[in-house]
């Protein structure tokens, strides 16, 4: 059974320097700047876990079909 995921009510702020940190490794300055500022500006929104990783391009579940069963290993 999945766990249920526990988002926070509030960024933590030590978690801003750190996602700019990774966006350097595939953007340049201006846009980590401009971006890590935004982002501390925006208001907090919430979404279901299953938008955010459509969003993002990533599976949201593992599902049985017929044409692809799930196997162990």
């Amino acid at each position: 059974m999945p766990r249920k995921v526990k988002w926070l009510e509030e960024p933590i702020p030590e978690n801003y320097p750190k996602a700019a940190d990774y966006l350097r490794l595939l953007v340049n300055e201006h846009a980590v700047e401009a971006t890590s500022l935004a982002l501390e500006a925006a208001p907090i929104t919430f979404h279901k876990a299953k938008d955010i990783l459509r969003a993002a391009g990533l599976p949201c579940s593992r599902r049985r079909t017929r044409t692809s069963p799930i196997t162990s290993g």
